[in-house]
């Protein structure tokens, strides 16, 4: 070793320990470098040869012009099924569907069918989703005269018109018919008033409907089930349950100056004079006479056929014996053609007048005596009365007036 130069570095040992100690000597300290630097050195060759395994798994990068082309064909596989799919779907548009009866007035119940498929029951009747084609279009209505189908053609996409005009009734329809069987009478029919009597339907749906008929206190109120016939008016004329009759007492042939007498069972005999109207219950029998001298005797048994609550009553009497006489007096008590036959007031103007009358009309009472329908009048004695109103929809109301000899006096009502 020639003089002032430094002796080599030991090899290092591999099986020596790494000291921790901080007084390394310089033997060490560059072992230690030596070391590191390998470990590095393996470490990186370890790191290419993972990445180029993983270069080597992966497929090459595609260029821009190759994506170009992949999105192309993507566009042109969706663009060919949107055009395949318009073309394989059916096509479909909307039907619309009017109809009118005469005057182009409205049908209130319709049925529309399209193919046989029911689809509206009123109108204008709008059916969406048809398939493009021709359609057979068809419409019923009760009480009109059945229509064959017509063909409507509905185009793909676009709104179809079809117009149906109804033509005049048929003769009898498909209804109910109820003559005016008494005053103040109303038909419901399935629960729905349909107005007073007489009423004449005939645009009801075939089959069985309930109806009642009430709204005058002489009949009992009519309830029953009745069926109706497609194509036929059914004509009902129930026999309503007299309660109270009306008898209307009027004079005939000799009862001029005649006693006229009303009895009741169970109930005071009553002083008639004629002409006049009584209440009469139907519930007990009662009877009409009448006595004048040198006549015989009249007697009648006021009674009610069913379903009729007004009857008139005429009292007539024979003259016993012969000849002129009876028939001067028959003479006498018959009014000549065009005569006023108002009876006559009694002479020297001891009665006076009740002049009744109510908004709307009604049924007067005047102490117990009916007066009939407003407006009316009355010949009475002086005195007070109550007139009573009778409205079948608005009820009673009573008024007291108070008549003098010679004078008149007004009862008049108003219902709300």
């Amino acid at each position: 070793m020639p003089p002032g130069s430094l002796p080599p570095p030991a090899a290092p040992s591999a099986g020596r320990p790494r000291s921790s100690a901080p007084d390394l000597s310089w033997d060490d300290e560059f072992e230690n470098t030596a070391v590191f630097a390998d470990e590095r050195a393996g470490r990186q060759e370890r790191k290419k040869r993972r990445a180029g395994a993983v270069r080597s798994s992966l497929p090459p990068a595609a260029s821009g012009r190759d994506l170009r082309k992949v999105l192309g064909v993507v566009v042109g596989v969706i663009v060919l099924a949107a055009i395949a799919t318009a073309f394989l779907l059916p096509k479909q548009g909307q039907l619309i569907v009017t109809v009118s009866g005469p005057g182009n007035t409205a049908v209130d119940e319709l049925t529309v069918l399209v193919d046989e498929e029911v689809k509206c029951s009123s109108s204008p009747c709008q059916v969406a989703g048809l398939g493009a084609g021709v359609h057979i279009v068809r419409v019923e209505a009760p009480g009109y005269p059945a229509l064959a189908g017509r063909a409507v053609e509905v185009k793909s996409g676009e709104d179809a018109l079809h117009e149906v005009a109804l033509g005049g009734a048929a003769v009898e329809g498909t209804g109910l018919k109820i003559p005016a069987l008494g005053k103040y009478l109303r038909l419901e029919l399935d629960g729905e008033d349909r107005g007073s009597l007489p009423v004449d339907l005939k645009a009801l749906k075939p089959g069985s409907h309930r109806i009642r008929i009430h709204g005058n206190e002489r009949y009992a109120v009519y309830e029953d089930n009745v069926d109706v016939e497609a194509g036929r008016v059914l004509n009902l004329q129930p026999k309503l349950k007299v309660l109270k009759g009306l008898a209307k007492l009027t004079a005939g042939a000799g009862a001029r100056g005649a006693r006229v007498m009303l009895e009741c069972a169970g109930e005071d005999r009553l002083l008639v004079q004629l002409p006049t109207s009584v209440d009469i219950a139907v519930d007990k029998p009662c009877k009409l006479s009448a006595k004048r001298q040198g006549y015989q005797d009249f007697q009648a048994l006021l009674a009610f056929d069913e379903g009729k609550a007004e009857k008139t009553f005429t009292v007539e009497l024979s003259q016993v014996g012969s000849g002129g006489e009876a028939a001067a007096s028959d003479r006498a008590d018959k009014p000549t053609a065009g005569a006023d036959r108002t009876p006559a007031r009694a002479a020297g103007g001891g009665k006076g007048t009740i002049r009744v009358n109510s908004i709307p009309p009604s049924t007067a009472v005047l102490s117990g005596r009916p007066l009939g329908p407003t407006p009316t009048s009355a010949t009475v004695d002086p005195g007070t009365y109550s007139v009573m109103f009778i409205h079948p929809e608005h009820g009673r109301k009573t008024v007291t007036v108070r008549v003098k000899a010679g004078g008149s006096a007004v009862a008049s009502v108003k219902f709300p």
